[in-house]
């Protein structure tokens, strides 16, 4: 998936979901309680009456063999932002048709808190089974990518993004290129670990939205800012 990442060990990263629409891989997501699974809205249907052709697999591994630990679970609704335009806000939900059990190899990521700062130079983890180069091929294992977190003034500079990159984006990766998600990574985590939790805790700080290319240089990865839509988040988890 990952450019220049490595295969995750088996079910080390318990919160990644992968989307099947009419049962082919499509993108990432991250499960953020036993319903409710966070993508990007560029992954999802435009009209919600499509939720039926979209089903998840939780605790996968290999997209092409069982590894006794997937739970396969229907969607029974599906919510993109209501503001999402061209890039922004790229962010949605899926109501899971029944809850999914939790246990060491599913379980859920944190959400940020509205006031959580996460400084350029962290160090984060981008997962998913995207294409291992440009266009390239689509592995069948689980892979990841150590990243660090780019400050947005350094994302909008002339030979990156140009003014691009708004509040509601949060870029990742190295100036000289080499480390990226790509195609079919879209709507899987960029995870941190949870300020001031407990080690190993992880918050999803982002969700794979786009990018230029993969892995090319002064092209950082560029993901949707979980805390900018946090509200409307924890809104539709409330009230849906």
């Amino acid at each position: 998936k990952i450019v220049g990442g490595v295969e995750a060990k088996r079910n080390s990263i318990p919160w990644q979901v992968a989307l099947f629409k009419h049962n082919r891989f499509f993108c990432g997501g991250s499960l953020i309680n036993s319903r409710w699974v966070l993508t990007a809205a560029h992954c999802l249907p435009s009209s919600s009456s499509q939720a039926s052709s979209l089903h998840v697999r939780l605790g996968e591994h290999n997209l092409i063999s069982n590894d006794g630990s997937e739970q396969v679970i229907s969607v029974s609704a599906i919510y993109r932002h209501p503001q999402y335009s061209g890039l922004n806000r790229d962010v949605g939900l899926m109501k899971l048709s029944r809850p999914a059990t939790i246990n060491s190899k599913v379980s859920t990521v944190c959400l940020p808190q509205t006031t959580d700062n996460f400084p350029s130079g962290t160090s984060c983890v981008v997962s998913g089974w995207g294409s291992l180069s440009a266009g390239g091929i689509l592995p069948n294992k689980l892979r990841k990518a150590v990243k660090p977190i780019v400050s947005t003034s350094a994302c909008n500079r002339p030979q990156s993004y140009g003014g691009a990159i708004t509040q509601y984006m949060i870029c990742a990766g190295f100036q000289q290129g080499g480390i990226d998600a790509c195609q079919g990574d879209s709507g899987g985590p960029l995870m941190c670990p949870t300020p001031n939790g407990k080690p190993n805790q992880w918050t999803v700080v982002g969700i794979v939205s786009w990018g230029e290319g993969c892995a090319f240089p002064n092209k950082y990865g560029v993901y949707t800012r979980v805390t900018s839509v946090l509200s409307w988040v924890n809104k539709i988890i409330a009230t849906k």
